[in-house]
């Protein structure tokens, strides 16, 4: 705690008052009639209002002149902000136009702007289109997210200078202050691919880390007033279910609502009735033979979309809403003879989904979310009559977020977040508490942040447990020399991990990051980044040493725009794990290890590329090694059709690591073991047009395990031969096909057919020959699922206007 507060000190001595940079301003004009959307800035109203122009690049020299002239003006309604955009280019013919999926940019042209309502340069709006009409939108805070999604309106076209863009934004894709006149944030951001240029209209300074505060200001906005932002997306799907090893077909039929109603000008409500993420792309998923679980990407819509405030405190992952807890699949529910488990699900049946978000005129953000699951039940099946019956496994579970995160002056904020985890028939409930801080300079090259949580957990195994834990850091975050100080500790007992996800505990590290960034050319150099990393972790109940490590990592483009990336580790003397033998108070002494690894990126505007990566690591004074290596292959055949794919081998040999051990852990079984890896994968996509596409994405996962030498763990942390354990060899496959056609029919609106095929398959006498294993899973039991669902968008303020006229 000491240690907290000096920080603490440094950090309150970091933060002075607000200082005033010089921004570019541009004016708008109000309308009282729409701009008709036909992506041609002709209309004489165009020409009443100032337009933007001298850009700066970004890159790739930052700071200089843009080579290409860019020309944008706005105009605003009671209804929208209007946006048109000449983008002119001496090399039209040049211009890039592959099409992509929504969101997803691939190698063309874009324009767009970022739009800050609250001008305090922490949040922004961004929305970006292509030459084809592709759209991009995503929130800007500390990182960007693009599961954002607004419902706006875009039309392109094309003339003998270059190109053209019109843009619709209404009002209720954004949120902002009530007040009689606005300033926003504006920033402009034009990229042109032919020649790898980014510019923007306000200077952003590759020195400066983060963009939304370099940011210029939008003037003249005045008297709107926040829309009565109501809209309903009602939803339909159907779905077809086969197991190969069935020759009936099941089905379900699923309707729905999402609900989003602004309860003021700045904060939104978002409620999902009957919940349904049945086409969510499948997990890659992996066999896990670390002492940590899995952490896997949040996909469903919900969860992804608007969910930044969540974020602070470091408390909330949200796959944990709907998801069933090992201590309940882990149980053998009293099987009776004959009797096994057919059915054990890892998610439990959502009722809704409620969030609240938002921030106020005065800074103030709030996160409000409520999930709801009801009971998970297993089927059991008798071996001999094949009568099944079910047995819950876990019980209504309630989850709760809250957070208020208060904006403050120089890109400041400090936030208190809380996580609840209830579930009332087993009296079983985790509670949380987290609070953030960050604090910047006003010059905007120092910062300190700082985050420290409390745990508190009651019922099942778990009586009145209470835990804390803490991280911060003092940063230089410009200039081209920068570090990060850094310490971290979290208390034996602190378990977030009911809504919140965790690896470690009982763990202090300190860690010092020196970087220095060449930002401007440099020889042979476009930019170059560089990164040099101290830390020492302990066993913070022992105070033991756990390891020490070196860590560097290089970043460089060429000027022929080849990329390379060079990671070094060097982990000093023994590394104390006490982690692997899945036993408090058990050590295991792994030997130190050096690993160093490449990743090689070729220009991206080529029709074909190869991305290249590879690496080794070697134990010192031990015949433990291992290597990694992968072809990445990005194929244009055209502007409407790209494949990407991989091939990945990662192999392990002579690694040791946990096996087995008895009931009572007296005796923990390690291994010697070989561990290869191969996961192949790509993705195919056809864009027919900039409302409808066809993607499929194909991957299968292959590990293989080796077994060599069997060992018992002594107390002093050594391995001692144990000729008389023996454990399988064993190989693990996942193979899915996930083929997905959209149809965006109107705006909101999208009709998606998609169609899956899983299998899974763990066998203990494997095949070590690739092309034999591949020729087997097809004779493994297949899921597949075939899915039609109807999203149709309706907002109240467009039903309005389309009722007066």
């Amino acid at each position: 705690m000491k240690l907290f507060f000096l920080f603490l000190m440094l950090g309150c001595l970091y933060f002075p008052l607000h200082a005033q940079t010089n921004k570019k301003k541009i004016e708008t004009l109000k309308i009282e009639s729409p701009v008709k959307m036909d992506g041609k800035v002709d209309e004489p109203i165009w020409n009443k209002v100032p337009a933007t122009d001298n850009f700066i690049q970004y890159e790739p020299i930052n700071g200089q002149p843009s080579n290409y002239r860019t020309e944008v003006k706005f105009l605003y309604s009671d209804y929208a902000l209007y946006v048109g955009a000449l983008l002119y280019d001496n090399s039209p013919d040049s211009i890039m136009k592959q099409m992509s999926l929504r969101d997803e940019i691939g190698q063309s042209d874009f324009f767009g702007i970022s739009i800050d309502p609250f001008n305090d340069g922490q949040s922004s709006y961004t929305f970006i289109v292509t030459p084809e009409n592709i759209q991009f939108d995503a929130r800007e805070t500390a990182i960007e997210d693009a599961n954002w999604d607004a419902v706006w309106i875009s039309e392109v076209t094309c003339f003998e200078q270059g190109w053209m863009v019109e843009m619709e934004i209404p009002y209720s894709a954004l949120r902002f202050p009530q007040k009689e006149e606005h300033t926003w944030g504006l920033n402009i951001v034009r990229n042109v691919q032919h020649s790898r240029e980014k510019s923007f209209w306000n200077f952003v300074d590759a020195k400066i880390n983060g963009y939304v505060k370099q940011s210029g200001e939008l003037c003249g906005i005045k008297q709107i007033d926040a829309p009565i932002r109501l809209s309903l997306m009602p939803y339909v799907s159907g779905y077809l279910f086969k197991n190969s090893n069935s020759s009936q077909f099941d089905y379900s039929l699923k309707g729905g609502l999402d609900v989003k109603y602004g309860i003021n000008e700045s904060y939104t409500l978002d409620m999902m009735l009957i919940p349904d993420f049945g086409q969510v792309e499948s997990d890659d998923k992996i066999y896990n033979i670390s002492a940590f679980e899995t952490f896997y990407e949040e996909k469903r819509p919900f969860f992804t979309e608007g969910t930044e405030l969540f974020e602070k405190g470091e408390i909330f992952y949200s796959r944990r809403i709907g998801s069933v807890k090992d201590y309940y699949r882990d149980k053998d529910y009293d099987l009776q003879a004959n009797e096994e488990i057919d059915y054990n699900p890892t998610e439990a049946p959502l009722i809704n989904v409620t969030k609240i978000t938002g921030k106020g005129k005065n800074g103030l953000g709030v996160g409000i979310l409520n999930g709801m699951a009801g009971p998970a039940r297993a089927i059991i099946k008798d071996t001999l009559t094949g009568k099944t019956r079910s047995v819950q496994t876990q019980p209504f579970t309630n989850y709760n977020v809250l957070v208020f995160d208060q904006s403050l002056k120089n890109n400041s904020n400090i936030s208190l977040s809380n996580t609840n985890y209830l579930q009332p028939n087993s009296n079983y409930v985790s509670n949380v508490t987290s609070a953030q801080m960050r604090f910047e300079t006003k010059n905007g090259k120092y910062a300190f942040e700082g985050v420290g949580g409390i745990s508190y957990l009651d019922g099942l195994d778990k009586e009145h447990v209470s835990a804390g834990a803490y991280d911060m850091n003092v940063q230089k975050i410009a200039g081209n020399f920068k570090f990060e100080l850094s310490n971290s500790l979290a208390a034996k007992s602190f378990d977030d991990n009911d809504l919140g996800y965790i690896e470690k505990t009982d763990e202090m590290e300190t860690s010092l990051e020196l970087d220095y960034n060449f930002y401007q050319p440099i020889g042979y150099m476009l930019k170059c980044y560089n990164a040099l990393e101290f830390t020492k972790t302990l066993l913070f109940s022992e105070r033991a040493k756990i390891g020490n490590s070196i860590e560097y990592n290089g970043f460089t483009t060429f000027r022929n725009y080849l990329s390379l990336n060079l990671e070094a580790q060097w982990v000093i003397g023994n590394y104390n794990d006490y982690y692997e033998a899945r036993t408090d108070n058990r050590l295991f002494v792994r030997p130190g290890i050096f690993v160093a690894g490449f990743y090689l990126s070729p220009d991206y505007r080529k029709k074909f590329v190869l991305d290249v990566k590879g690496g080794f690591w070697h134990a010192n004074s031990e015949n433990i090694k291992g290597y990694w290596v992968g072809l990445l292959p990005i194929i244009r055949f055209n502007d409407r059709f790209n494949l990407r794919g991989g091939i990945t081998l990662n192999h392990d040999i002579n690694d040791e690591g946990f096996v087995d051990k008895t009931e009572n852990s007296d005796t923990i079984y390690m291994a010697q073991r070989n561990v290869r890896n191969l996961i192949n994968s790509f993705t195919v996509n056809y864009i027919f047009n900039s409302k409808m596409a066809l993607s499929m994405r194909v991957r299968h996962y292959w590990l293989l395990i080796n077994y060599n030498e069997f060992y018992t763990l002594a107390n002093n942390g050594s391995l001692v031969d144990e000729p008389n354990f023996h454990a399988d060899d064993l190989s693990r496959n996942y193979f899915n096909i996930d083929l997905t056609y959209i149809w965006r029919f109107a705006p909101g609106s999208e009709l998606s057919l998609v169609y899956k095929n899983s299998i899974e398959n763990e066998s203990n006498n494997p095949v070590f020959n690739y092309r034999e294993n591949l020729s087997d899973l097809w004779g493994f039991e297949k899921q597949n699922s075939l899915s039609l669902r109807v999203v149709y968008y309706l907002d109240y303020l467009k039903l309005k206007r389309r009722n007066r006229v």
